[in-house]
């Protein structure tokens, strides 16, 4: 059931006290309807704050009134009157807008479109009071909300007449409307108005009016009729007098009032109402004793039973005419419900066909959740009532009857005044439409083909004076047609036939008005006319010629897009999912769309509306004929009509965008795979009638994502086998220092001895070549002879690359000695043949020239970034294609390639590139288009010399003379072997297995003469960390690193190894000794 609660704050600063107090409980489903006397902004604002901290949940509305009705009583002053319903099954949609034009009627829909729903069954809704058209508001809900009860009023301001304002709990406006939808099938309403007063004399025509503005009645300035028809006395006292004498209209079955709220000095009145040109009005007067019985005898008869709520919504005008009589008709409404309302400028009611605006009426909302029981109200206004002075009503009831008799004795002495009044009346209507209407309208004399009449929209779009264009004829302002045409028009068109032309009218400053023409024939006061109807097209034909700019401005760029595009159409196949889900009933899409046999009948209800010229580009065609014929020749695919589906599904279940992948074949027969996205744009959601699909080839990035997982995968298996040759190479250096100290006991084999030694130096080969292939055998930059590396590879690239290609050296005797990684020159070399002899597949010359290189202090040109200094240079020079600039820009770009998918990786050049840089070189291009393509790489020379390997024979080997060596190594056997190995050269060795210990002995004092470090070692502390700790403390100290792990070395490098000597394990017995030696200096 409907739960009401009236909270009235009479003491403004009380109010966050007394809505903490309150005790009604916050809801979703729970209505506040706020009447407020305080008419200032700022304290609406604390209002608001204080309904958001207090009640978060409810819903509100509210407004400034004329006063707040509560409890058969009348609240002025600064009081609020909060009034609380709660509901059991009724849900509430509240929306605030602020008029954003004149256009009133537009704020209505906007209202409705927010807040209806299928089960609204009342709007309760406050706009302010100044500004609002209410007429055109009401016929918007009328439009829009057919069926549902309108009620709620205008906002005032304490008859101040300056500034309303409407609300709800976080929004506050002037200008605007506030409206709440109740939404319950359960709820049940009663609706009732009370007006009372009581229409007299006879009616006359509002003959000119604008909107609320009524400049003459019955052709009479309409202050003057009230001076006629009330006297003097009453019309000096408009407005204030005009609450007394409303102007009276029928509406809907009821009588509307339109009172005075403003007189103009030119004799206008504004009026508050529902009243417009061409209504036939008559006066109204009032008497407190027949309102306030109607009143009751009303209430008696419309509420045979009680309801839970009542509403009140009473005009302003209806208050000050009734006075303290006013009390009366409140208390009676306390009988059927907790009655709560304020005094408006206005109210909204609900008639049986169209919603009103209406004045000087009280109104009632009543509603509850159930049904009441019946009980009899008939002593509602017994001893209620009280007496009203009624001098201004029998004063004007006097005057108006002498009026009517005067004037009906003057109309009986000539029946030619009633037919001259009837003419007269006739013209005026005919006047009125024709000037009312938004067209130029022209009717015309078949006879002579002159004008009879032309309405005043004729005469501003033409700039004449109707005089002016009555006295033209046709021909002059050209509408289109002849005297001759339009007496040929009246004998040939038929009363219900229209004849509708585009063409020009002539200005009378002689330009042209393109104007619709429309030509008819009607029976004008007996005379037979042609009526032409002109209507200014020149916006449209702007507006026409805007769009069809903008359609070809969207066609040039949908078509130029760079992204390959196609526009489609798939209504038909909305209303066909939607015809095959009714029949379906509660399953979802997904569970019934599988049958391959209708996704293909649905697939050919596409309709291609457009594609980009990219979208041809893609497909390798020329035209949009040939790429129909490359789809139409496609086999049928189940993966695109899978595809297919699985976006219908998307879009059916409310989604906007849809991506998926696929393979394609172009008209060349060239694989590709698609990445396709499907978009729908928000106005198409409703139909599917366009959708747009954009096409990207990802072929080379797929490709170019496999070649790193392939990276990667080879970079893991890279890893693990760096770590299998590191353990590897411990057990190798065991073996190998034990063979050689067996090879120096007497009475060993030694020829078993020297095969274990030999097969340790494979073994300690073949790790170098796992470590190298994982990429973990760091640089090793020597003096090398390039000249003799050139001329010895020769023979090597010649094989390479075949007998199309001719291989030349150019190498001189006098060329410098380099420092670079040998190995790395040999895969560079390689590397630039075999791209030369791509770029000639038919076959050519490749030169690979050396010359020697001096950079001076101001070099400029191919090498800016280049240090000064002396250089040797590799030249590799081909006949082949040669590149574009924009290739040659990006040509050292890692993974940049020019060849076609799965025939390179684009990491040559930038290998090349990169070897150049970390060498302290350079490498550049250049290269000619259909010319060739060189590539020149500058290694630094080398001031020593190229470097000879020699081996130490065993008698050269270096003894050491008692020299303490600190060993610390994490490999029992490896650190067993290195100890037995350091006593036999004639050392002290002292060993541990990690830093730790190590740390120990040297906080014991002892010191090393040299320390043999691991470089990975356990326990957290590396062999390299464990060095800069000894050299923070011992900045002389000696410490010779081993490592079977190149890399580990080369990750941790730095100050600890800057001047150490690093053993790469397994090392040989010789190998050990010098390295002691060269630490020791005695070698």
């Amino acid at each position: 059931m409907l739960r009401v609660h009236r909270l009235l704050v009479e003491t403004f600063n009380q109010l966050e006290n007394q809505l903490a107090l309150c005790g009604f409980p916050d809801s979703d489903r729970l209505l506040i309807q706020v009447f407020s006397g305080v008419l200032r902004s700022t304290g609406i604002r604390d209002i608001q704050n204080a309904l958001v901290q207090h009640y978060p949940l409810a819903t509100v509305v509210g407004c400034t009134t004329d006063g707040a009705i509560s409890g058969g009583r009348i609240h002025d002053g600064d009081s609020v009157l909060f009034v609380f319903a709660e509901f059991a099954t009724v849900n509430l949609n509240v929306c605030l807008l602020a008029h954003a034009s004149d256009d009133h009627f537009a704020t209505g829909r906007a209202i409705a479109t927010k807040i209806m729903t299928p089960l609204t069954k009342a709007i309760i809704t406050f706009s302010d009071g100044l500004v609002t058209n209410g007429k055109e508001y009401m016929r918007a809900l009328t439009e829009e909300c057919p069926g549902v009860v309108v009620s709620g009023g205008m906002a005032a301001d304490a008859g101040n007449v300056q500034e309303t304002f409407v609300f709800n709990k976080t929004e506050i406006t002037n200008n605007g409307v506030v409206a709440v939808a109740l939404n319950g099938a359960h709820l049940q309403l009663k609706t009732h108005e009370c007006f009372d007063w009581t229409p007299m004399g006879r009616k006359m025509r509002i003959t000119k009016a604008e909107a609320n503005r009524v400049y003459e009645i019955d052709g009479v300035p309409a202050w003057d009729i009230y001076a006629k028809y009330l006297g003097t006395q009453i019309a000096q006292k408009l407005p204030r007098g005009g609450i007394s004498f409303p102007l009276l209209v029928e509406r809907d079955g009821i009588l509307v009032g339109g009172a005075v709220s403003e007189v103009g000095n030119d004799g206008s009145l504004i009026m508050g109402g529902n009243i417009g040109q061409g209504d036939d009005v008559r006066f109204g007067v009032g008497n407190v004793d027949l309102i306030l019985s109607n009143t009751t005898r009303g209430l008696v008869e419309e509420f045979t039973k009680t309801h839970e709520a009542l509403f009140v919504y009473s005009c302003m005008g209806r208050r000050r005419f009734l006075g303290d009589a006013i009390a009366a008709e409140l208390l009676a409404l306390e009988k059927i419900a907790p009655a709560a309302g304020f005094f408006t400028y206005g109210e909204f009611y609900s008639g049986d066909n169209e919603n009103l605006l209406l004045t000087h009426t009280m109104t009632l909302l009543a509603m509850s959740e159930e049904t009441s029981n019946q009980r009899d109200i008939t002593d509602l206004g017994r001893g209620l009532f009280v007496e009203a002075p009624k001098q201004d009503a029998m004063y004007a009831m006097a005057h108006l009857a002498n009026r009517v008799t005067t004037e009906l004795e003057a109309a009986r002495e000539s029946e030619l005044f009633k037919n001259q009044r009837k003419l007269e009346e006739a013209h005026a209507n005919l006047r009125n439409v024709l000037d009312q209407a938004g067209d130029a309208l022209f009717v015309i004399d078949p006879k002579t083909g002159g004008y009879v009449d032309v309405n005043k929209r004729a005469c501003l779009s033409l700039q004449y004076t109707r005089d002016e264009l009555l006295a033209l004829g046709t021909k002059e302002v050209g509408v289109t047609a002849t005297a001759k045409d339009y007496a040929a028009y009246a004998v040939e068109l038929g009363p219900e036939e229209i004849l509708t032309r585009i063409g020009a009218q002539v200005r009378k400053d002689g330009s042209h008005l393109p104007v619709e023409v429309r030509i008819s024939v009607a029976e004008i006061l007996g005379e037979t006319r042609v009526l032409v109807v002109a209507r200014d097209i020149t916006e449209r034909l702007k507006t026409e010629k805007t769009l069809q700019q903008s359609e070809e401005r969207y066609r040039e760029l949908f078509e130029q897009s760079p992204i390959p595009t196609i526009e489609v159409d798939w209504s038909e196949i909305k209303c066909a999912l939607e015809e095959m889900q009714s029949a379906k009933g509660d399953l979802k899409i997904v569970e019934w769309l599988t049958d391959h046999d209708v996704l293909r009948q649905l697939h050919k209800k596409i309709v291609r509306r457009g594609m980009s010229d990219s979208l041809l580009t893609l497909y390798g065609v020329q035209t949009k004929e040939a790429f129909k014929k490359v789809l139409e020749a496609r086999p049928e695919r189940s993966d695109v009509i899978e595809l297919f589906r699985e976006a219908i599904i998307a879009f059916y279940n409310g989604a906007s965008v849809y991506e998926s992948e696929f393979e394609e074949i172009d008209s060349t027969g060239r694989s590709m795979t698609l990445q396709n996205r499907f978009f729908m744009p928000p106005e198409n959601r409703h139909n599917w009638s366009r959708l747009l699909i954009t096409l990207e080839d990802v072929t080379a990035r797929k490709a170019t994502e496999q070649a790193l997982r392939n990276a990667q995968k080879m970079e893991a298996i890279g890893q693990l086998t760096g770590g299998v040759a590191h353990d590897f190479n411990n057990l190798l250096a065991v073996i190998q220092g034990c063979a050689e100290l067996l090879e120096d006991m007497p009475g060993q084999d030694q020829e078993l001895t020297g095969q274990i030694l030999r097969t340790t130096d494979r073994g300690g080969a073949l790790t170098r070549r796992l470590l190298a292939y994982a990429r973990n055998q760091p640089l090793e930059p020597k003096a090398i002879d390039l000249r003799a590396l050139v001329i010895g590879m020769q023979d090597l690239m010649t094989r390479t690359l075949g007998g199309m290609v001719e291989v030349d050296v150019i190498a001189p005797m006098a060329l410098w000695t380099a420092r670079a990684d040998p190995g790395q020159v040999e895969d560079t070399l390689l590397n630039l043949a075999i791209n030369a002899s791509h770029a000639m597949p038919g076959g050519g010359k490749l030169a690979i020239e050396c010359a020697n290189i001096k950079l001076e202090a101001d070099h400029m040109g191919e090498t800016p970034d280049v240090p000064d200094g002396e250089y040797v240079m590799i030249a590799v020079a081909d006949t082949g294609i040669g590149m574009t600039p924009d290739v040659i820009e990006r040509a050292f770009e890692p993974f940049y390639t020019t060849k076609g998918v799965g025939e390179g990786s684009g990491l040559g050049l930038s290998m090349v590139y990169g070897f150049a840089k970390q060498s302290g070189g350079h490498a550049s291009i250049f290269s000619e288009k259909g010319v060739g393509t060189t590539v020149k790489v500058l290694l630094p020379r080398d001031s020593q010399g190229a470097e000879h390997s020699s081996v130490a024979s065993t008698t050269d080997r270096p003894i050491g003379n008692g020299e303490t060596v600190l060993v610390i190594e994490d490999d029992p056997s490896l650190r067993l072997l290195t100890e037995h190995t350091i006593k036999r050269l004639g050392y002290a060795p002292i060993t541990v297995e990690h830093a730790e210990a190590a740390r120990t002995l040297l906080a014991e004092e002892q010191s090393f003469d040299v320390i043999l470090t691991d470089v990975m070692l356990p326990g957290g502390t590396s062999g390299t960390a464990f060095a800069q700790e000894v050299l923070a403390r011992h900045p002389h100290a000696r410490i010779l690193f081993m490592s079977g792990y190149p890399a580990e070395a080369a990750s941790q490098s730095g100050v600890a190894m800057t001047n150490n000597i690093l053993l790469n394990k397994p090392f040989s017995r010789d190998e050990l000794a010098k390295a002691l030696a060269d630490m020791l200096g005695t070698a």
